[in-house]
């Protein structure tokens, strides 16, 4: 199966949003939702409408897991060919994946915040406490092999009008799992809280990350299930006007119940802004994002658009693909640069906000330069990582661990090479074919 280079863009722009997002978020307002709002109070109305296009895409904080949940789906329809024990070799390899991966971002992350070198000027072991709540990693973690094995079994029922019956299933799933979530997550605090009184923390854990953090599992599931189903529609093959007809049908069965949804929630975009967010918040975001992806699977994969056409866009979003490459570090370590490049910021400008009591002292021209400046740093530092290859990376630790324990090639730099600069080989190569036929055409004529 091809590999669906709209996929490593798509990630590639989710991982910008992020950056840039956070700048605002925790390098300015240090995550205080109320130093937020007065931060966006203090905006002219003028300036919300013009970059109202662009915010909606920072807030889409599932776009990235969302199109994972396509990939791994796509992954493990690839695998049913060679058998049941490949397909749980692959769910296995997810799960450590997950397990890697959330141990890795526990350890650098602590290390950072509370033991830093240039902090406390001292060399130590960190101490690493392990959260309770879900972010962004852990649904990314748990999307890797809950979707899979989700799409695996419901491809395990009888066929109806092909592939109809198991997308049905998945996508209605989703939306009842999605409107229902919030009193989802407070049950599984509830059963949370009882194994931690009785000292079974591991389990407790797993219910808290279900129930609690701005990327609880009970809010981000139904993102995945909806990605599996969009797996199964792109694994058949299907022309793009089916996916429209989907996207279409599913985008205004999901507006309804939001529009629905809606009137009952009370200060609305103070609720937004909150990590349990209403349903209907995550309903249109659900259908913005599946629209994009739509859209762009159009734009780049539709045979029916000309080789150049869709190769202007793909050679267009190298630079996106470069970062989709390196996107586990730059979760990761994207605050810790927010925070040193905000001590450079308040020498120069003083503090952005005023923590105790709650008032923005920054104008926004300032707080715009922050970010640009932020943005700049660490994209400047991916383009300069590439050089060394992305060594030292949590990308190429995770490869090592894994290459180690499932017996695989644990680094190859053609891998990371193939995924930014394949793409543009291909259509390149797709185009000069089309010209060739189309000259030995007009000649035979």
């Amino acid at each position: 199966m091809k590999r669906i280079s709209v996929f490593d863009t798509g990630k590639g722009i989710a991982v910008l949003g992020m950056i840039i997002a956070h700048t605002f978020e925790g390098g300015i307002c240090e995550w205080d939702h109320d130093i937020e709002m007065t931060c966006l109070r203090s905006i002219s109305n003028w300036v919300i409408i013009l970059l109202s296009p662009f915010s909606l895409i920072l807030m889409m904080g599932l776009f990235f897991t969302y199109i994972t949940s396509i990939t791994c789906g796509l992954s493990v329809i690839n695998k049913e060919k060679y058998g049941h024990w490949v397909v749980a070799q692959y769910i296995l390899y997810r799960i450590i994946f997950a397990i890697v991966l959330k141990f890795m971002e526990i350890l650098i992350t602590t290390w950072w915040k509370y033991y830093d070198v240039f902090n406390t000027m001292y060399l130590q072991v960190p101490k690493a406490p392990i959260p309770r709540y879900s972010h962004t990693l852990d649904s990314v973690g748990a999307w890797g092999w809950i979707v899979p094995l989700a799409v695996y079994l419901v491809r395990r029922l009888p066929e109806y009008h092909g592939s109809l019956l198991q997308v049905c299933i998945l996508c209605s799933s989703a939306l009842v799992l999605l409107i229902f979530y919030q009193p989802i997550a407070s049950s599984a605090m509830k059963i949370a809280v009882f194994f931690e009184e009785h000292n079974l923390n591991g389990v407790s854990i797993i219910f808290s990350k279900i129930g609690s953090g701005p990327f609880m599992l009970a809010q981000c599931i139904p993102f995945g299930l909806v990605g599996g189903a969009i797996a199964i529609m792109l694994s058949e093959n299907l022309t793009c006007q089916i996916l429209w007809r989907f996207s279409i049908i599913f985008s205004s069965i999901t507006t309804l119940l939001a529009l629905l949804l809606i009137l009952r929630v009370k200060d609305f975009w103070y609720q937004t802004l909150q990590e349990n967010k209403p349903p209907s918040v995550r309903l249109m975001e659900l259908v913005v994002e599946t629209n994009i992806i739509v859209l762009g699977v159009y734009l780049c994969e539709d045979p029916r658009r000309s080789p150049e056409k869709r190769g202007v866009l793909i050679r267009k979003g190298t630079f996106l693909r470069r970062i989709s490459v390196l996107s586990l570090t730059a979760f990761i370590f994207e605050q810790y640069i927010c925070t040193i490049t905000m001590k450079w910021f308040r020498i120069f400008f003083g503090k952005a906000v005023d923590i105790e009591t709650k008032q923005y002292l920054w104008n926004v021209p300032l707080s715009m330069l922050y970010m640009v400046a932020t943005t700049t740093v660490e994209l400047g530092i991916i383009r300069v990582w590439e050089m060394g290859s992305f060594r030292l990376s949590c990308e190429h630790f995770i490869a090592i661990i894994l290459g180690f324990l499932f017996n695989r090639q644990s680094y190859n730099r053609l891998d990371y090479q193939r995924i930014i600069y394949g793409p543009n080989i291909f259509y390149s190569t797709e185009a000069e074919e089309r010209r060739t036929i189309i000259r030995s055409r007009s000649k035979s004529l």
